[in-house]
């Protein structure tokens, strides 16, 4: 929680554990390459607020969109 309170005290406020609503679930992936594409799935939901549902997850999709992501970065001469 420490990372809490040092935001907290960067913005000048109070931080009570209190303030912290999360739950955990898991998520079944089958390697790490699906782990991390179900994290910025997961990420891009909480970016756009919209709510995360596992079953809307279609793996092929969201790799190719993180796939694209990456290579828009690379300058090919």
């Amino acid at each position: 929680m420490d990372i809490f309170g040092q935001i907290s005290k960067s913005k000048g406020e109070d931080f009570e554990q209190s303030m912290v609503y999360a739950s955990a679930m898991e998520i079944p992936v089958n390697n790490w390459e699906e782990f991390v594409v179900v994290c910025s799935y997961i990420a891009e939901c909480h970016t756009y607020k919209r709510l995360f549902k596992l079953n809307d997850v279609v793996m092929q999709h969201e790799r190719n969109k993180f796939v694209d992501l990456f290579v828009q970065l690379l300058r090919f001469e």
